[in-house]
């Protein structure tokens, strides 16, 4: 990813005023920290979180495991509406030191790669290492490094008696990945500490100083399926294996959309097909790596269909190859008692999801590589009357953009593509633009250098991170995020580099260590 030169150049000029800021007489002590655990706590640790489920919306399991983890070592531990607690006294001669609140997200997002089975309410990550790298165990499934990598190294400093530090205050948030609700629904007063460290960015050396905002948009319709037509044949339409993705970093790379591919074709079709029924994608802030349509056809139309479907699609692998490496699809016959949508209600998903956009939709005009504006299609769903309830389809979406002014009109354009359904909106978060000059950001700046040996650029992305919650509800905290190298998040390919796992320890506790020289 390309990022803007003005920001390269505000690195440089922002390490300038760190080293003459926060106590200019003295450098940080890194030797305070000189007995400290060595970080493979922290792996150990991790490996530990992964064996524990905790999709996003469903973090009983991880919950229970941080209060045991608590008590364990005597530590005072509340929840706050679903978000845990930790608090940890001072060490000795750091009393005065300024109170931290070290935060992190409890849920991942959980993917599967196709055909796997495997229960994410149920059963934790498998883990191997590879070259360096931590990833899930024959990439079967995401690894959940976002952000229990965060979470690890918050609780690894809670577990040691070594480390210097004032005191703490460790936040561990719930549901981040599809809403920010646990930052949302956070009193405003249960925190005392002025500031915060965020360990949820995924690009080592580099301090995150802005996010998109963004807004999810729901669209339903219930529905009573209809028999289908005599001399029709069915088939199931798969796209697969796409690069996929986190949807607000690598919605910049241009890659495709499974469920749009396919409402795209869908939309375009002069056969006519009838629609039984569509699922692509588990979360709105993942790009869909893969989907399915089940259609009938009437039996003399088949091949034309056919030839039209691999036609589009050969079109499509072209256009997506320098991304979409390993994109796959395929046309089945499917046999046995079939009962469609009616025509009316498969119009409305098929032509809401084919008009809603995907991807960049508008680019900075600030920061190279950016977007302005996008959307991702990430989840369509298909249920079948049971226990009482109607047949139903669902289509969630993501909005994102730099700019408050620019998300609710785009949301509401994607609602009236879905003229006819029930349409929704929710967890709409705001974008992040912390002030450069903030004593937090600079006084991190000169820590990384004097640990690192070299300056820390600042980054813009186009994730949201609970920042953006955060500094509504406390209005007077100062906040700085940053992380390992986390590479394709929220995909199967989702990896850790271990060596930034150590960088960023080394860095987190000589922040600690040194924390009073902030000011």
């Amino acid at each position: 990813m390309n990022y803007s030169k003005l920001y390269a150049f505000l690195t440089g000029v922002m390490l300038l005023f760190a080293l003459a800021a926060c106590n200019p007489s003295s450098d940080p002590d890194v030797s305070k920290q000189k007995n400290a655990p060595d970080f493979y706590v922290v792996l150990d640790i991790f490996k530990q979180l992964n064996a524990v489920p905790r999709p996003s919306g469903h973090e009983d399991k991880i919950r229970l495991w941080l209060q045991d983890f608590a008590a364990a070592r005597n530590l005072d531990c509340i929840d706050n509406n679903g978000n845990i607690i930790i608090y940890k006294n001072a060490t000795a001669g750091m009393e005065n030191a300024p109170v931290v609140v070290l935060q992190s997200h409890m849920d991942m997002v959980c993917v599967a790669a196709d055909g796997y089975d495997i229960d994410f309410l149920e059963q934790g990550i498998e883990q191997e290492t590879v070259n360096g790298y931590i990833q899930s165990k024959d990439k079967k499934t995401s690894l959940g490094a976002d952000n229990g990598i965060g979470m690890a190294v918050v609780l690894a400093i809670l577990d040691s008696k070594e480390i210097a530090h004032g005191p703490l205050e460790c936040l561990f948030t719930w549901n981040e990945e599809q809403g920010l609700t646990g930052a949302s629904s956070l009193e405003p007063d249960i925190l005392t500490g002025k500031l915060m460290i965020n360990i949820d960015s995924e690009e080592d050396g580099k301090l995150l100083v802005g996010t998109a905002g963004g807004m999810s948009v729901h669209a339903r319709q219930s529905y009573t399926p209809e028999s289908a037509p005599q001399n029709y044949v069915a088939y199931a339409l798969k796209v697969t294996d796409l690069a996929g993705g986190h949807s607000g970093l690598m919605i910049n790379a241009g890659g495709a959309n499974a469920n749009k591919l396919l409402a795209d074709f869908l939309a375009n079709e002069p056969v006519d097909y009838r629609l039984v029924a569509f699922n692509g994608g588990s979360v709105v802030n993942a790009i869909t790596i893969s989907s399915e349509a089940i259609v009938m056809v009437p039996a003399e139309d088949k091949e034309a269909f056919l030839s039209h479907f691999d036609s589009v699609m050969t079109i499509n692998k072209e256009k997506y190859k320098d991304v979409d490496t390993h994109m796959g699809y395929e046309a089945k016959s499917v046999t046995g008692s079939l009962k469609c949508m009616p025509e009316n209600v498969a119009e409305v998903i098929i032509k809401g999801i084919a008009d809603s956009p995907q991807g960049v939709i508008e680019w900075s005009t600030k920061v190279q590589g950016i977007f302005e504006l996008s959307n991702n299609i990430g989840v369509v769903q298909t249920c079948s009357e049971e226990n009482g309830e109607p047949a139903n389809w669902y289509v969630g979406e993501l909005v994102r953009s730099f700019s408050n002014a620019k998300i609710d009109p785009l949301a509401a354009q994607i609602g009236e593509a879905f003229s006819g359904a029930e349409v929704s909106y929710s967890d709409h978060f705001t974008p992040w633009s912390p002030d450069l000059n903030d004593p937090l950001i600079l006084y991190s700046q000169r820590v990384y250098q004097m640990v690192h040996g070299a300056p820390m650029e600042l980054l813009i992305l186009g994730g949201g991170v609970e920042a953006s919650v955060f500094t509504v509800t406390y209005p007077d905290m100062h906040i700085i995020c940053y992380g390992p190298t986390i590479l394709d998040a929220h995909t199967v390919n989702e990896r850790v580099e271990i060596a930034t796992v150590k960088n960023i320890w080394e860095y987190t506790i000589n922040l600690l260590g040194n924390i009073s020289d902030c000011k």
